[in-house]
């Protein structure tokens, strides 16, 4: 998706739909559950089993390849960019965790036109959860690469692939001064 094109539209307009389709499912007396449209979703209530919903981070390069796990109570999920997308120096894509799915794909969409470097900035600033999802040089090879706002940091669960090549590494956010 292009930083600021037409995909930034559709982007929040399947936020808005997921969160009037959850508003219609609460008015029903749905407790709990999910609601989910290309590759975003939208969680409130407890989830069947546990305290937390679990979101699938995939690598740009791979959708079936599954980097990390983030936990959530409830709030939407969205990512902004894809495969081909370049997100400044990381590259793939960019999400962003929030109350609404509406407000998540609005993040997602600011935090990729903007990059890592610029995007953590006024992520941190705003205290918003984010990340950028990319690759990065390991010796002469492209490896899975997590750069992660403050706010998601110990949300964050790496998952094993194929071994330490296919391992991501996770990063704090540069304007976060890696603290």
């Amino acid at each position: 998706s292009e930083p600021g094109g037409a995909g930034a539209g559709i982007a929040l307009m399947q936020g808005y739909a997921m969160d009037l389709a959850v508003d219609a499912l609460r008015a029903e007396g749905v407790l709990r559950g999910s609601v989910e449209l290309a590759g975003n979703a939208r969680y409130f209530g407890k989830p069947p089993e546990g305290d937390v919903w679990g979101v699938a981070i995939r690598a740009p390069a791979d959708e079936d390849q599954v980097l990390a796990l983030v936990t959530m109570e409830s709030g939407a999920v969205a990512g902004y960019g894809g495969p081909a997308a370049k997100a400044g120096a990381a590259g793939g894509h960019a999400m962003a965790i929030a109350a609404t799915a509406v407000e998540a794909a609005a993040r997602a969409a600011t935090l990729f036109a903007l990059g890592p470097v610029h995007g953590c900035a006024l992520a941190e600033k705003l205290g918003w959860s984010g990340m950028w999802v990319g690759e990065r040089r390991r010796g002469n090879e492209l490896a899975p690469n997590i750069v992660v706002t403050s706010a998601l940091r110990g949300t964050i669960q790496l998952q094993s692939a194929g071994g330490d090549a296919n391992r991501p590494t996770v990063q704090p956010c540069p304007a976060a001064g890696g603290k």
